[in-house]
């Protein structure tokens, strides 16, 4: 009888953490990242009683491959049947979707696996960005003609829709022709060089924001715009462009004045 009850108890608790929400949120500048959760069965919340929970990783809904090792942890749950734990399965968040599979019981012996895995979702995925090394690049470019056919208006961004060498990290990726992805929080090198007709300046602009103190620009003749800067990010994926200022006073035509093509580059390098 004692042991029927036993089970009773490890399915209320199996049922009870499938339906509650699961929260994970990185901690700075390490791997690990807090679950927390609470158990509940009919209305009635444990309260000053140790389980044991087993955490593992997959790289799948169902199937698939262990991520990182798996962690053994007994948890005291608190009054109203909610627990908190820190988990750290490691450097492994690369931006791939990961799932979490939770097995519970009094015991290691009589734990039982929860009926479905829970999503990992953007908090630990951010981890990658936040952490990755320095040492990132990438170069978009155009060739005129045929890229940018049009003036680039006042307030709009100049169009860079090739992608020349990159170093493949997806730190610094493309989000459009005009914007590009800064995913990783740091200090980053822009250098830009665009052939315009008229007289005219060039802004950096952050998530839309424009950055005065990277305007460049000049006054007279057929020649390039070319600037060279820093500038540092505060949050992940940061959304960067290079536009003909909201305040300026002129459209700009980049066009070439000979019959073979010429470029336009927008290099991004990340420093630290």
């Amino acid at each position: 009888m004692k042991h029927n009850r036993f089970l009773a108890l490890i399915a209320w608790i199996l049922l009870s953490v499938v339906a509650t929400n699961a929260i994970a949120v990185p901690t700075a500048q390490t791997t690990a990242f807090t679950y927390q959760g609470q158990l509940n069965a009919g209305g009635v919340l444990p309260s000053g009683q140790t389980f044991q929970f087993t955490f593992t990783l997959y790289d799948a809904l169902s199937g698939g491959n262990v991520v990182g090792s798996p962690i053994m942890r007994a948890i005291l749950i608190s009054n109203g049947g909610l627990f908190t734990t820190d988990l750290d399965f490691g450097p492994v968040f690369n931006g791939t979707q990961y799932w979490l599979e939770i097995k519970v019981g009094a015991t290691v012996a009589t734990e039982q696996t929860l009926a479905a895995r829970q999503p990992i979702n953007v908090a630990p995925v951010a981890q990658y960005a936040l952490n990755s090394p320095a040492g990132d690049f990438a170069d978009f470019f155009a060739l005129m003609p045929p890229n940018n056919p049009a003036p680039v208006a006042i307030g709009t961004d100049v169009q860079f829709p090739q992608d020349g060498p990159t170093s493949g990290t997806g730190v610094i990726t493309r989000a459009s022709a005009s914007t590009f992805n800064l995913s990783a929080i740091g200090t980053y090198q822009v250098a830009f060089q665009v052939s315009v007709n008229e007289a005219g300046q060039l802004v950096l602009a952050t998530n839309g924001t424009e950055l005065p103190y990277t305007l460049v620009g000049r006054q007279t003749g057929a020649t390039q715009i070319v600037g060279t800067t820093l500038i540092t990010t505060t949050v992940a994926n940061t959304v960067l462009s290079l536009r003909n200022p909201a305040a300026g006073f002129s459209a700009l035509t980049v066009t070439p004045f000979f019959t073979s093509p010429v470029s336009a580059h927008l290099v991004i390098t990340r420093l630290r």
